[in-house]
C-alpha cells in the first residue's frame, strides 16, 4: 500500500552529515572556557533536535502522498451525505434558538432599563416637585460659624418661636449654614436636625489674604469670609432649593414672640410694592428711651438698610445682587445707591429681634457700637394680630402723604435750642404734638444725635432709620422729628455725609 521515495536517502545522508559537523564544532568548544561551551551545546542541540524533525515530517509528508486511494462504496458516501444534512439542520436549529435567546436576553435588558429609567425619573421628579413646592415659600437662612451655644440659644428659640406662630415648619422651614469647620458647632447644629429643612456646609474654607486691591490685614479677613459665605448660603436657598423669599437671621440673635407672624404679613407688601427691597426686624434706634412702647404695632418705611433678621425676595437675589455681590462689607455695600436704587426697606417701632448678650460681642466686629446702642435695643414682649394689620398703609403713595403730612403740616416746628429751653415746662407737657426740628447739614444733626441718644453714622449719607432724609424718634411721651432744611422740597442724600 505505501511507496518509498528515492529523497529519502539523501535526507538521510544529510542528517549524518549536520551530525560529524556538530561533533568538530563541540570538540573545538572544549577547549575553551566551559560555560560557555555548554551554552553553545544546547543550542547545537536545538539546531540537531528541529532538523531531524525536519527531515521526519517531510518522510511521512511524502508517504501520505504515495497512498493509493481506496474508492469508497456508493452507500457510505450516502449516508456521509444525510448526516452532513442533518448536522447542518441541526446547525440550524441551534443558531435559531441562539437568536431566540439573544432577543429574550435584549428584551429583559430593555425592561430592566426601562425600569430603572422610570424609578429614576420618579426619583428625579419627587425631588423636582419638592424644590417646586419650596417655591411660594419662605426659609429661614440661619447663618453659623464657631459659637456652639450662641447658635443653639438661637435654633431653641426659632423652633419655639415658630411652634407658637399661627404657621408651622411647612410655612417656615428653617435652613443652618456653617462656615467654619468647627466642630462644636456642627454638633449644636445636629441637635435640632429633625427640625430642620437642611443644615448645609459652607465647603470653601482656605484662607483670603489678597482682595482685589491688595493685601488683606488679619483683622480685616473675617469680613471678606462672611461675604464669601452669604453668598454661597444665598446661591443654595434661591438657586438650589428654589425658595421664594428668605429670612436672613444671625447665631447671636434672641427673637421675639410674634416675629414669624410679622414677618408673613409683611412679605405680601413687599411683593407688591416695587419701591420696598427688604423688610427687617430691627429698630437701629431701637432703645428704650427712644421707642413708644404702647405701639407694637408700628412699621415704618426706611432708607437705612437695617439687617439683624430680614427678607429679601427671590428676584432681588438671582436679578440683581448676585452677579456682583462684594468681597466684604456686603451690609454697607447693600446701602449703596447702586444697590439700593432709590428703595426702602420697613422696620418696626419695636425690634423683633435683639443681641444675645451674652454671645453677640464675641462676633467679628468685636463688639462694635455694641455697649452704647446695640445692646440696649428694646425686644417686643407684646404680640401684634398681624393677621388683621392693614399693610396697604405701608404702600408708598399712601405712606409717604401722610408721612410728610405728619412731619411738616402736623407737628409743632421749633429749633434745637428753644426745645431744649421748653423740653421740660408745663405747656410743652400739656401738649402732645409731635416736634420738628430741622438739621442745616451734617454737623447739626451730628449734634441733635448725641443729645438724643440715637446712633450718630451715615451710609452712603443716609442716618440709620432715616426716610425722606427724615429720623423719627418717640422721645419723653412725643414724636419727634429730625429733618433736613429742604423739607418737602427734599430730593436725595448727601453722599458727603459720612
Amino acid at each position: 500500500m505505501y511507496s518509498i521515495s528515492i529523497d529519502d536517502h539523501s535526507n538521510y545522508q544529510n542528517s549524518q552529515s549536520i551530525r560529524s559537523l556538530c561533533l568538530n564544532i563541540i570538540k573545538r568548544l572544549f577547549r575553551s572556557k566551559f560555560i560557555f561551551v555548554l551554552i553553545i551545546v544546547f543550542f547545537i542541540l536545538f539546531i540537531f533536535i528541529n532538523t531531524t524533525a525536519i527531515s521526519s515530517n517531510q518522510a511521512d509528508f511524502d508517504d501520505a502522498n504515495n497512498i493509493q486511494y481506496e474508492e469508497l462504496p456508493n452507500n457510505n458516501l450516502k449516508e456521509i451525505e444525510n448526516r452532513i444534512v442533518k448536522l447542518e439542520n441541526s446547525l440550524d436549529e441551534l443558531n435559531k434558538n441562539a437568536i431566540l435567546l439573544k432577543n429574550e436576553i435584549k428584551s429583559r435588558h430593555k425592561k430592566k432599563d426601562k425600569n430603572q429609567y422610570v424609578k429614576n425619573n420618579e426619583k428625579k421628579s419627587t425631588q423636582i416637585k419638592k424644590i417646586d413646592l419650596n417655591f411660594d415659600k419662605t426659609v429661614v437662612l440661619v447663618m453659623a460659624c464657631n459659637r456652639p451655644e450662641s447658635v443653639e440659644n438661637h435654633l431653641k428659640q426659632l423652633i419655639e418661636k415658630r411652634a407658637s406662630s399661627n404657621y408651622n415648619s411647612k410655612s417656615f422651614p428653617i435652613i443652618v449654614s456653617q462656615d467654619c469647620n468647627h466642630q462644636e458647632t456642627a454638633n449644636s447644629i445636629n441637635k435640632f436636625s429633625n427640625d430642620l429643612y437642611a443644615i448645609i456646609k459652607q465647603p470653601d474654607q482656605a484662607d483670603i489674604t489678597h482682595s482685589k486691591t491688595g493685601p488683606i490685614s488679619l483683622h480685616m479677613r473675617g469680613y471678606f469670609k462672611i461675604s464669601r459665605h452669604y453668598k454661597w448660603a444665598l446661591d443654595q436657598v434661591f438657586v438650589k432649593y428654589n425658595f421664594s423669599s428668605v429670612i436672613i437671621t444671625e447665631d447671636d440673635l434672641n427673637i421675639a414672640i410674634d416675629f414669624f407672624d410679622y414677618f408673613k404679613s409683611m412679605l405680601s407688601i413687599l411683593e407688591k410694592d416695587k419701591s420696598l427691597y427688604c423688610v427687617s426686624a430691627w429698630n437701629d434706634n431701637g432703645k428704650e428711651s427712644l421707642i413708644d412702647n404702647s405701639r407694637s404695632e408700628l412699621v415704618h418705611r426706611s432708607d437705612f438698610f437695617p439687617g439683624l433678621g430680614w427678607m429679601m425676595l427671590r428676584s432681588l437675589w438671582v436679578d440683581e445682587l448676585r452677579q456682583k455681590w462684594p468681597q466684604a462689607f456686603w451690609d454697607d455695600w447693600l446701602r449703596e445707591p447702586d444697590q439700593r436704587k432709590e428703595r426702602s426697606c420697613l422696620r418696626p417701632e419695636i425690634s423683633r429681634t435683639d443681641m444675645a448678650i451674652q454671645y453677640a460681642k464675641k462676633g467679628v466686629s468685636m463688639g462694635q457700637f455694641f455697649d452704647n446702642y446695640l445692646k440696649l435695643i428694646v425686644l417686643n414682649k407684646n404680640p401684634v394680630d398681624w393677621l388683621g394689620f392693614d399693610v396697604s398703609t405701608l404702600q408708598k403713595e399712601k405712606y409717604d402723604s401722610k408721612f410728610l403730612t405728619d412731619v411738616y403740616d402736623n407737628s409743632l416746628e421749633m429749633s434745637f435750642v428753644d426745645y431744649l429751653r421748653i423740653s421740660n415746662s408745663t405747656d410743652l407737657s400739656n401738649n402732645k404734638k409731635s416736634i420738628l426740628i430741622i438739621y442745616k447739614d451734617k454737623n447739626d444733626f451730628l449734634k441733635y444725635a448725641k443729645y438724643f441718644g440715637i446712633m450718630k453714622d451715615f451710609k452712603s449719607g443716609v442716618a440709620r432709620t432715616a426716610y425722606l432724609g427724615v429720623v423719627r424718634i418717640f422721645f419723653k411721651t412725643r414724636v419727634i422729628y429730625i429733618a433736613p432744611k429742604e423739607k418737602r422740597n427734599w430730593s436725595k442724600y448727601d453722599l458727603s455725609y459720612k
